[in-house]
């Protein structure tokens, strides 16, 4: 089995579930991922200025189209994927609530969430960084969230990442409010419960290299399955 097989096996979610994969984008991935890329996604790559940049987005982007294999059996570089008015890739076609897919990139992470039966989100922040520390305290105090700045980094980024997660899955990312999503249930072996609008939506850490932390959100009542952290040299 050739490695862009090996991709969407890792890809493919049974019915009603979601399946989480992570790697670590490295400049050979983005080779091996080339051909699967469309005109514009070739475009946009060519648009970062920093190379470690143009390698995360290359393998984000294939592993959306591959994704899209994953979700309805098409051929590698044939996936028929759309983006709706908020820039969120999609399934043409199909109604998110029956296959659904979200992807996340650093520059030394990349987390991709597939879904059937149901939406998904995810989110991956890199911890350490000051200014984006103070960005991201900052856009939570402005929307009247409540934070501990005495609390570790990644606790912040964790809560941080719950709320992008959650409004990915939404639709909307942060074109909505922060205010609209809350936690209605704590840690569970399933996950936080967390509320957006009339949705519930559980929530679940995901396994990430050291240094980032991640969140995935699900529409309640799908299963989540992770596959181990892959790194491609």
């Amino acid at each position: 089995m050739g490695l862009i097989d090996e991709l969407i096996l890792s890809l493919t979610p049974e019915p009603k579930s979601a399946r989480v994969f992570v790697i670590e984008p490295s400049e050979a991935l983005a080779e091996s991922l080339a051909h699967v890329l469309t005109d514009r996604d070739a475009n946009d790559i060519a648009m970062q200025a920093h190379h470690r940049d143009r390698t995360a987005m290359a393998v984000s982007r294939g592993l959306l189209q591959l994704g899209g294999c994953a979700l309805t059996g098409c051929k590698p570089g044939s996936a028929s994927l759309m983006r709706d008015s908020a820039g969120r890739p999609r399934i043409a076609g199909n109604k998110r609530e029956e296959m659904d897919l979200n992807v996340t990139r650093r520059r030394g992470c990349v987390a991709i969430v597939v879904s059937r039966g149901g939406r998904c989100g995810i989110d991956v922040e890199a911890v350490g960084d000051e200014k984006e520390y103070r960005e991201v305290l900052n856009a939570m105090c402005v929307q009247g969230i409540g934070v501990d700045e005495k609390a570790p980094p990644d606790t912040l980024y964790r809560r941080w990442c719950s709320f992008e997660a959650v409004l990915k899955a939404d639709g909307r990312g942060l074109g909505a409010q922060l205010a609209e999503v809350s936690s209605t249930e704590r840690s569970s072996r399933f996950g936080e419960r967390w509320a957006c609008g009339s949705v519930i939506w559980t929530l679940s850490a995901i396994s990430v290299p050291e240094g980032y932390v991640g969140m995935v959100a699900v529409e309640n009542g799908l299963r989540l399955s992770h596959a181990p952290i892959q790194t491609h040299r």
